[in-house]
């Protein structure tokens, strides 16, 4: 079933370094968090991340001239984000100080495979089908050269 809404380019250099540089940066955040961890409880550590987190955002809008003006129909799923999201990343600091960092990186290599279950059924314009759950679970889990070669054939059709 195709979508008119779903609208994608072809990854250009740029994309793909910057694709990468989060990979990297991603990777390094349980790591990340078991040292900061050593010093610092769940919460504090959570609140100095999430401000860091705050004064980027801001400094970006700034810079690129943006709207700080939240509308109306904005103000519930705002509210119930700011609710789940502080939940969500206490759990995920808790689970991170019992357990190693390695698995954390298991943790967040299957973030993808999460990401497009709850995108599957959340968003309208990301739904999965057959090519995409395919190339998502066994492709991109045993990732060779023929097994890339295989995902780039399915994805192109």
């Amino acid at each position: 079933m195709s979508n008119n809404l779903d609208k994608r380019k072809s990854l250009d250099k740029k994309g793909g370094a910057l694709a990468i540089l989060i990979a990297i940066l991603w990777s390094a955040n349980p790591l990340a968090a078991k040292i900061g961890l050593e010093d610092a409880p769940i919460f504090r550590l959570g609140f100095m991340r999430f401000a860091l987190g705050i004064f980027v955002v801001v400094a970006w809008g700034i810079y690129t001239k943006q709207s700080f003006k939240i509308s109306k129909k904005s103000l519930i799923p705002l509210a119930i984000s700011s609710l789940v999201v502080p939940i969500q990343f206490a759990f995920h600091l808790f689970g991170q100080d019992q357990t190693t960092a390695s698995h954390g990186v298991i943790m967040i290599v299957t973030f993808p495979l999460w990401a497009a279950m709850f995108s599957h059924f959340y968003n309208k314009n990301d739904r999965l089908n057959k090519i995409r759950a395919v190339s998502y679970t066994h492709l991109r889990a045993h990732e060779t050269r023929e097994d890339r070669v295989c995902r780039l054939v399915l994805e192109k059709k």
